[in-house]
């Protein structure tokens, strides 16, 4: 009984842990949770205080008997999860299961996994924090109360099987409003002048027209102001006018620019930076850091190469400074380090901090990316060096660039137009050696500062003249798309959610196909677009960002003992079941909750049916469609398109054809189904049910082996594309992929097809005799 028995979450770091601990230490794994709430209402007792009925998920009684059977055996045991909130709380459900073996229960937490981190944290062992578990707790009951109560309606209303939730919904509404931003943008055209002036020394520079006397581009009065060109007719007028004046160099500013260096990385600045420089999606990002952070196989010996990766917090321990600034010191020189350490501890003004640790950060600085690369793969590489080179700089000296503006103006009294230049010389790298990655900020065209390489020898009323112009045409752009970085930037910025989960909330947008990834950018789908919209018109009381913000606001006031649990779940449970009932409140007769379609005036549009009702967005297997509200006493039934306009479908051609029915004899018709085209009788489907396929005289046939009469050609069904005999149903000839032409080895067919076996790759097979072909 003089053994410890040490549980963590994952197997690799029960692994890594216990590499460290001698053999009075016994180290087991969870795996994760242990319990979870159950998928019905029962699993919160709203009557009882918002009561949480957990139970142990499937698959994770072995473990837990496997966790209590060791606990008795023991004579102590700590609970080493994660240093967070869902740390905290799967360590109070260990702790729950097995204190009826052994009631010597402590908790331990590191912030690294390394020898000293996890040694010094077992000689320091605490309670448990029941308000980080409490705060963990409510949370979950938040998020399942509003998925309980929102989605039912969701389902009703659309389709069943819809999610909604505080933070999804929000973010799948701000790329929603995002689309509707770009799509009614109206694009509008902008010149701008770049000149090359040369001075008396016949050197030269490029300066782009900034400012003009207001007169000059149509407008009367003469003020000066920063130019919008928006017209050729305006450009070729500047330029007429500008080859009449004479210009000088009217002034000439040479100022130090210093750029700070960044912070080092939390949960979401790394998922922000490893989505721009390594294309990482925040999921790939999260899982790679576990990696790192769990601990991997360095030399033969087990080492966790980061701290935590779930944090909010910049601040790095004064060791881990001290060990950076070392470092920095002897690998690149005394000039590169601050006389003092660059601290970045305080938190913005509003700012959101959720359990404060320390900043991600390499464990040790023996650990250099190129002498730990061998040992890590390609990914793991990418992401570790980005944290390490993150971390070195961020205690680096500032860089400083020389910025050199030059003005030319024209000579006259009132210095009708102004040319400006910039040039930004680099004096003094200082932390861009490591880090050069900047922030994810998109610059407009037309505000961006205009740069370019000066002439030495520049002096203030030196006469210059332009040589040569480049007008050039721009047109404003749309405001970009959020990509999974930007997304996470919004999240943050707006003090919804948390960083640990914004991963998963970009995963569950995906997987509900509300929005889709292309070109790195989201897009949201017909359905996400339908689901926004429902949940905009009928839950903006409650599915909003003010209010979300409040939510995260009053999580923190739990977590830090200031806040009641049952106090801040009833508060939000009123507002939910006021926002539930108030979305219900307009229903049709099958009990669903109406979403109107609107004109370009914004005016609901009148049913042309029955004209009492109105039209209504409603979804089925194939889409979405709109509807009488009156249904089922109307059944008017209209098409939406992508922009959720009505609009009538074009009536498929019909086309009298000379083909005789091989039924009833009669004439046939080209027709055109959703497969293509295909002929019929002329009293199809009414009193003959003959059909034929239609052979496009275009496409490549092929002469049926089977009834030797029929050919064969390429057609689409509901399962993709066959080759069927076009005699069907007299033959039923058919082949899945397009005919080889070639006699088979074992009959006298002369068409093979190609059919991929799991176990013997691609095989040739007769369609006839199926004999695999040597």
């Amino acid at each position: 009984m003089t053994k410890t028995l040490v549980i963590v979450e994952s197997p690799a770091k029960a692994k890594s842990i216990n590499k460290y601990l001698g053999s009075n230490y016994i180290v087991k794994a969870s795996v994760g949770h242990i319990k979870d709430l159950p998928k019905n209402e029962q699993a919160i007792d709203k009557a009882n205080g918002f009561k949480l009925n957990y139970e142990i998920i499937k698959g994770k009684k072995k473990v837990v008997d496997e966790l209590k059977k060791v606990a008795g055996e023991v004579e102590k045991v700590l609970l080493a999860t994660d240093p967070d909130r869902e740390g905290e709380a799967i360590a109070w459900h260990i702790a729950n299961e097995i204190q009826k073996k052994n009631k010597n229960i402590s908790r331990v937490v590191f912030n690294e996994i390394t020898k000293n981190a996890v040694l010094q944290a077992i000689q320091n062992p605490h309670s448990l924090d029941l308000d980080l578990v409490r705060a963990q707790e409510a949370r979950r009951a938040l998020d399942r109360l509003v998925g309980f109560e929102i989605s039912p309606v969701l389902w009703k209303s659309l389709k069943y099987g819809l999610s909604a939730g505080r933070v999804q919904s929000v973010a799948l509404e701000w790329i929603v409003n995002r689309e509707i931003e770009i799509q009614n943008f109206k694009s509008q055209e902008y010149w701008t002048l770049e000149v090359i002036f040369t001075t008396q020394q016949k050197e030269s520079y490029t300066a782009r027209l900034y400012s003009v006397l207001n007169r000059i581009v149509g407008d009367d009065t003469e003020d000066k102001k920063k130019l919008r060109i928006t017209d050729q007719a305006m450009i070729q007028r500047c330029i007429n006018d500008i080859q009449k004046h004479t210009f000088v160099i009217d002034n000439i500013t040479v100022k130090p620019r210093k750029t700070s260096p960044y912070p080092p990385f939390i949960t979401s600045t790394l998922q922000q930076a490893a989505s721009n420089v390594l294309k990482f999606t925040p999921k790939r990002t999260m899982t790679i850091a576990q990696q790192l952070y769990e601990g991997l196989d360095i030399g033969g010996e087990t080492t966790g190469l980061i701290t935590y990766m779930r944090t909010d917090s910049t601040r790095l321990s004064d060791e881990a400074i001290e060990a950076i600034r070392n470092y920095i010191s002897q690998k690149y020189g005394q000039k590169y380090l601050p006389s003092q350490p660059n601290i970045f501890g305080k938190a913005k003004k509003g700012a959101n901090i959720q359990d404060a640790h320390e900043a991600i950060r390499p464990t040790s600085m023996k650990n250099e990316p190129l002498i730990v690369k061998p040992y890590l793969t390609d990914e793991q590489f990418a992401l570790y060096e980005l944290i390490w080179n993150r971390t070195v700089a961020c205690q680096m000296e500032a860089a400083t660039d020389e910025i050199t503006t030059v003005d030319t103006v024209s000579t006259d009294e009132k210095k009708t137009y102004l040319f400006r230049t910039t040039e930004s010389r680099p004096v003094f790298e200082g932390y861009r050696v490591l880090w050069q990655h900047g922030a994810d900020v998109q610059t407009d065209e037309e505000n961006k500062e205009w740069s370019s390489k000066l002439p030495k020898n520049l002096k203030v009323r030196d006469a210059v003249v332009p040589e040569k112009f480049n007008p050039q045409q721009h047109f404003t752009k749309p405001p970009a798309r959020y990509n999974p970085s930007s997304l996470v930037k919004a999240l943050e910025d707006a003090g919804i959610g948390r960083p640990s989960t914004y991963a998963t909330i970009i995963d569950v947008l995906q997987e509900r196909e509300y929005v889709i990834l292309k070109d790195r950018r989201f897009y949201p789908t017909d359905l996400g677009i339908s689901v926004s919209k429902f949940l905009q018109e009928r839950f903006d009381t409650f599915l909003n960002e003010e209010l979300t913000q409040k939510m995260e606001a009053g999580l923190d006031e739990i977590a830090h003992g200031k806040e009641k649990y049952e106090t801040f779940l009833q508060k939000f449970y009123d507002l939910l079941e006021r926002a539930v009932k108030e979305a219900e409140q307009n229903k049709d007769k099958a009990g669903k909750v109406l979403i109107y379609l609107n004109n370009k005036e914004g005016n609901r549009i009148k049913c042309d049916k029955c004209e009492t009702g109105y039209l209504v967005e409603r979804w089925n297997r194939n889409g979405r469609f709109a509807s009488c509200s009156n249904y089922p006493d109307c059944k008017n039934i209209k098409n939406i398109n992508e922009k959720g306009e009505i609009y009538e479908p074009q009536k498929r051609e019909v086309v009298p054809t000379a083909e005789k029915c091989h039924i009833c004899g009669k004439n046939m018709l080209l027709k055109e189904g959703r497969f293509g085209k295909y002929y019929a009788c002329i009293d199809y489907p009414k009193t003959c049910k003959g059909t034929r396929p239609y052979i496009d005289p275009n496409v490549e046939t092929f002469n049926c082996p089977k009834c030797k009469i029929g050919v064969i050609s390429e057609k689409k069904g509901k399962f993709g594309v066959f080759y069927p005999c076009n005699r069907y149903p007299d033959c039923d000839f058919t082949m899945k992929s397009k005919p080889i032409v070639q006699k088979c080895q074992n009959c006298e067919c002369t068409l093979l097809e190609e059919k991929k076996n799991k176990k013997y790759g691609t095989q040739v097979i007769c369609p006839l005799c199926k004999t695999i072909q040597e």
